[in-house]
């Protein structure tokens, strides 16, 4: 979480991967996160879908139902993330989220969940957005962040 260029100093690691999600009825594959069996990340990260597909979510129209629950997790995850930070954009990155299509169709999941709360902030088109910096943004944001806490001077 970022407030004012400032990433939010926090007690954990925070992992907001981690949240708990609802599963759809009949999916029973294993999650992929050793630690909880239905966080979004091992439900919806690369190596989930792969586990459960046998393929990467890019390789499904974005109208079939493989894409349709991993869009619908993804939905969920940014609807929690909505009703506790009340962030003001939620970028979402990674592999999974270069599926043609998934951005949106997570948008789409995520205003269904929350259910008519908040519909002018979270349905405009640029609430959920790729990161701006690509392949490197995980890197970069790093790097700036361990910049933030260099002692003065160095």
């Amino acid at each position: 979480m970022v407030v004012d260029g400032t990433v939010l100093p926090a007690l954990l690691h925070p992992e907001m991967g981690h949240i708990a999600l609802q599963r759809l009825p009949g999916d029973t594959a294993p999650s992929t996160c050793r630690f909880h069996d239905n966080c979004a990340e091992g439900l919806t990260a690369g190596p989930a879908i792969a586990a459960r597909f046998g393929a990467s979510l890019d390789t499904f129209a974005p109208e079939a139902p493989e894409f349709l629950m991993i869009a619908d997790y993804i939905g969920q995850l940014c609807c929690q993330l909505v009703l506790t930070l009340s962030p003001q954009r939620i970028v979402l990155g990674g592999g999974v989220c270069k599926a043609p299509g998934i951005i949106g169709a997570a948008q789409q999941a995520m205003v269904r969940h929350l259910g008519g709360y908040a519909p002018d902030a979270v349905a405009r088109p640029d609430y959920l957005a790729a990161p701006g910096m690509g392949e490197d943004a995980g890197i970069t944001g790093a790097a700036l962040c361990a910049a933030d806490h260099l002692p003065e001077g160095v």
